[in-house]
């Protein structure tokens, strides 16, 4: 058997979204919703040897799908680790020829983690060769985290069960544009203040723009770090922050709520420029609509009449017309995310179109 090892580094695996190298554990770690690993393989199987956390627990259990060759992400086998590390076949039986692997995490970060020790076939692996000529980076809560969007009538409350970072709008826009791309997005995070996570030392998404990794502990002095410097930069940065903002907001009245509504546009163009500091040639996309929040709306759209980039953007979805049930207290489901995709996907032919 041919294997790479989880300290490799070279043209013959390709990491997806954020990862790090965990020596403690000898494994290639990833923690964000949709990172991952792909490698290019000439054989008939591949073996993966799997490090998980969190197993057996409702709000926990992590989950990973493995797409093949040209097969769409609506079309991915799903594992669902039953022990802290084991191997696991991710695909057999194959014709015997060149084919191309992608495994991808489906749950999100604050809940679990996945780790590879070892990836191994019974032929040879081949250096990977499709670097997108796109890359899209999205920032956001449980939307983008893909939360409920599984779910069915009477799933009512959160279980990772019911996510799936492959049916989110930014999954399904990237293979619209066979793009890259990388979720920093947690669930019931906020851009300026949230409600929820109440113990987590971090509540926001803005402060993970640099890490590589994130869970319910990490905090300034413990993070895992990524080099946004040195890794590819994206084209397009999604930001569908907001909601939970929206709650925070809510609760206040008067002056206190007109003081923090201005704090949250001062928060929003900060984030805005840290991007725009970090990545000059991106284009900066800001999105609402997927769930009602028409506080922040109004700021946002506040924000992108006053911002002074050319390249950034103002985007209201429509996806909420689509209809339906909406699991874990309303959440998009995955048409919803859908016709997100497909919004986004004409609005980006639009950009490109002015900027031809």
């Amino acid at each position: 058997m041919n294997k790479i090892i989880y300290s490799y580094k070279g043209s013959l695996l390709k990491g997806l979204g954020r990862y790090f190298l965990d020596e403690r554990r000898k494994a290639f770690c990833f923690s964000f919703s949709a990172s991952g690993f792909e490698v290019r393989f000439f054989g008939t199987e591949v073996k993966a040897r799997i490090l998980a956390n969190n197993i057996g627990q409702e709000m926990g259990q992590p989950y990973f799908g493995v797409v093949l060759d040209d097969m769409k992400f609506s079309e991915a086998k799903i594992f669902k680790p039953d022990k802290e590390e084991d191997s696991y076949t991710l695909v057999s039986g194959l014709e015997r020829k060149e084919h191309l692997l992608r495994l991808y995490k489906l749950t999100e970060s604050h809940c679990d983690w996945l780790g590879f020790k070892e990836i191994e076939t019974d032929g040879r692996f081949l250096p990977v060769n499709d670097e997108k000529k796109l890359f899209i980076e999205a920032y956001g809560d449980s939307i983008t985290c893909g939360d409920g969007i599984d779910g069915i009538e009477g799933d009512d409350h959160f279980e990772t069960r019911t996510e799936n970072a492959l049916h989110t709008y930014t999954a399904l826009l990237s293979e619209k544009l066979d793009a890259d791309f990388s979720l920093i997005s947690v669930g019931g995070f906020g851009l300026y203040k949230s409600p929820f996570n109440v113990n987590s030392p971090i509540r926001t998404t803005p402060p993970l723009f640099n890490f590589a990794y994130y869970d319910d502990n990490t905090c300034s002095n413990n993070a895992i770090l990524w080099d946004n410097t040195n890794n590819r930069h994206p084209d397009y940065v999604l930001i569908n922050l907001g909601t939970n903002d929206n709650h925070y907001l809510t609760d206040l009245e008067g002056n206190e709520r007109a003081t923090e509504e201005v704090n949250f546009k001062k928060a929003y163009s900060l984030f805005i420029n840290l991007i725009l500091t970090t990545y000059p040639q991106t284009k900066i996309i800001m999105l609402t609509g997927m769930i009602e929040a028409p506080i922040v709306e109004k700021l946002i759209k506040e924000v992108s009449e006053t911002i002074n980039y050319p390249q950034v953007y103002f985007l209201k979805l429509n996806s909420l017309s689509v209809g339906g049930y909406r699991a874990d207290n309303g959440h998009p489901n995955r048409k919803m995310h859908e016709e997100a995709s497909e919004e986004l996907f004409r609005f980006i032919a639009n950009i490109g179109q002015k900027n031809a």
